[in-house]
């Protein structure tokens, strides 16, 4: 019997309590999780390592590029995006191809929880 490895995902975020937090509770869940502040950093990584998903603030400088690029690449990232309702409007919709689904600012860990089994992705764990 083959095993199915972890879901991986990247975590980009300027704020480090929300890089902390998500990978800690994603890495709970069972995924693979990592994270950076470097918009730069992400591409680098996301050139050289598959990750299933990216989880992004799209009001956060860079991070358009960002999207971009992944977009680019052989085997893309699914995208979360964490919005801030009180934040400048982004151009980066939850409508655009690609992103699964939206958590909003300040997030609760149960509102990614609901949204990872409501896309259900696979490989993303058991329930928390």
């Amino acid at each position: 019997m083959t095993s199915t490895p972890p879901t991986t995902c990247l975590v980009v975020s300027d704020h480090r309590l929300i890089r902390w937090s998500l990978v800690e509770f994603l890495t709970a869940r069972g995924l693979e999780a990592c994270s950076t502040l470097s918009k730069d950093l992400a591409v680098a990584l996301l050139q050289v390592r598959p990750f299933d998903l990216l989880i992004v603030d799209p009001s956060e400088p860079g991070t358009s590029e960002l999207l971009m690029r992944s977009q680019n690449l052989p085997r893309r990232p699914q995208i979360i995006l964490l919005v801030d309702n009180a934040s400048v409007p982004s151009p980066i919709t939850p409508d655009q191809p690609g992103v699964l689904g939206v958590i909003d600012k300040p997030f609760l860990l149960h509102s990614l929880r609901h949204l990872l089994d409501r896309i259900g992705h696979q490989r993303c764990g058991p329930a928390a």
